[in-house]
């Protein structure tokens, strides 16, 4: 079952999909896709949702392990890490409901 699927690997850093989606057809010959995108911005989950669209992908199921963490005291934190790191774990989760309108 697992073989038959496609997998859509998206990050910042093309290298590591590169490296996991050749482990993955390797290892388990898993078909991956790979979209290297910054999900902290703005506009990245409409670029991920054109990915999909233009590829003709179906996406049956989403998993978000995107986030990270800044430390420190917050007045002395820079202010665009800050948007980005909210972006990322707020706002682009909240697009994810796009996914099944995009593949209807």
């Amino acid at each position: 079952m697992l073989s038959k699927l496609t997998y859509l690997l998206v990050a910042r850093s093309a290298d590591k999909l590169k490296d996991v989606a050749k482990n993955l057809s390797d290892t388990y010959k898993i078909k991956a896709a790979i979209f290297s995108v910054d999900l902290s911005r703005p506009a990245s989950a409409q670029k991920v949702i054109d990915w999909v669209n233009q590829n003709s992908y179906s996406v049956n199921i989403l998993i978000n392990n995107a986030g990270y963490g800044l430390w420190g005291e917050i007045e002395k934190s820079d202010l665009e890490k800050l948007h980005n790191m909210m972006q990322l774990q707020y706002a682009y989760p909240g697009r994810s409901d796009l996914f099944a309108y995009s593949n209807s």
